[in-house]
């Protein structure tokens, strides 16, 4: 790719986009919210982002030619509700997403043709950060419903669900997945403040430098 969507303090939160050469600044005109996590759909025409203009936080897409942004999720539950941290599946037509609508956070699928959202998950824990793989076939996201953030896996139709990382390195948590282009899984894993990165499968890190914190990886 040769564009970088990301998340930036300007006055509140907003998402921008930089060529490496222009940035610019897609979300700060519109609206006086917090808008973060951006991700680019996979035909690289629009970007889903999480925003609080409404008071919740939901999910919205911005057309990046004409800054159009729809939203995409509507809450109608009392109290605070959020909506978050969306990814895209490699063919377009859904993003994963982490909701606390029903009281805990759980991963959903969105429908981008109906609207409609369906819970991958139901756990007492909180599931966070879901990533698609390559073949859109698995999704993977963190859990803490053992008492410790581990990375789990679960099939895009909800089958499956497993936890991949009992026994990580270094005997600490683990996060924030991230698949690489050739299936593989890289996540986060260490105990208080030391972060390294892992992939799955593998004993030492992948990156892992002394007295240092090593996280959200995003491969491109």
């Amino acid at each position: 790719g040769t564009r970088l969507a990301f998340t930036a303090l300007a006055g509140q939160l907003d998402v921008f986009v930089t060529d490496g050469i222009t940035l610019t600044n897609l979300t700060a005109s519109r609206n006086p919210a917090n808008d973060s996590s951006p991700a680019w759909s996979p035909d690289g025409t629009q970007i889903a982002f999480q925003s609080n203009r409404d008071g919740d936080f939901d999910l919205y897409l911005l057309d990046v030619s004409t800054g159009q942004i729809e939203q995409i999720t509507v809450e109608t539950t009392q109290g605070k509700v959020f909506d978050g941290f969306p990814a895209w599946s490699p063919d377009g037509t859904r993003i994963a997403f982490s909701s606390n609508v029903a009281g805990q956070f759980d991963v959903y699928l969105l429908d981008l043709s109906t609207r409609a959202t369906t819970a991958l998950t139901d756990d007492a824990g909180s599931n966070l950060f879901p990533a698609w793989s390559p073949d859109g076939k698995q999704i993977a996201f963190q859990s803490d419903r053992s008492g410790i953030e581990q990375v789990m896996v679960v099939n895009a139709d909800g089958s499956g669900e497993r936890q991949i990382t009992e026994g990580v390195p270094m005997n600490g948590k683990a996060g924030h997945p991230a698949w690489l282009p050739d299936g593989r899984l890289m996540y986060e894993s260490g105990v208080n403040a030391d972060l390294d990165l892992f992939i799955f499968g593998q004993s030492l890190p992948f990156i892992g430098l002394s007295g240092s914190l090593e996280y959200d990886a995003s491969w491109k």
